[in-house]
């Protein structure tokens, strides 16, 4: 894999930690000025687009790196189901691969990154929206 592959794959848990270290930070200075934390601001909806985008590419990294990836594939095997042998079916997208007829990416897996990146681009399409109908922005006061 070329280094222009596997640089989101790197960059997506440090953008993930920051993503939800901006949230919490957020939810805290709301907290502090007496207004209760909500997602109606660019910002916090932002946030919420990068944390469901980069858990995304998160998400698949550490799976397919737990369950995919080897240079011996009968050791997942064993090690995941305890099937000596070649895995019968493999797939990328979605994750899976079969041993001895038992699935051993864990269900919830492929739902989710499907799920996450609807969500975070859900939240990015709102804070453009939110951010552009806005009656206190600095620009529609010419």
């Amino acid at each position: 894999m070329s280094d222009f592959i596997v640089l989101p794959f790197v960059l997506a848990p440090v953008v993930f930690v920051a993503a939800a270290f901006g949230l919490v930070v957020h939810a805290v200075q709301r907290a502090w000025a007496a207004e209760w934390p909500t997602l109606a601001s660019p910002r916090a909806l932002g946030l919420v687009s990068a944390l469901a985008l980069s858990g995304t590419l998160t998400l698949y990294a550490y799976a397919y790196m737990t369950y995919m990836t080897s240079f011996r594939p009968e050791h997942l095997c064993w090690q995941h189901a305890a099937v000596r042998g070649m895995p019968d079916e493999r797939s990328d997208f979605p994750l899976s691969m079969v041993c001895g007829g038992t699935e051993i990416v864990p269900a919830w897996i492929n739902p989710a990154l499907f799920v996450l990146p609807v969500i975070g681009l859900a939240a990015m399409a709102a804070a453009v929206r939110y951010a552009s109908t806005r009656p206190d922005r600095k620009s529609s006061h010419v």
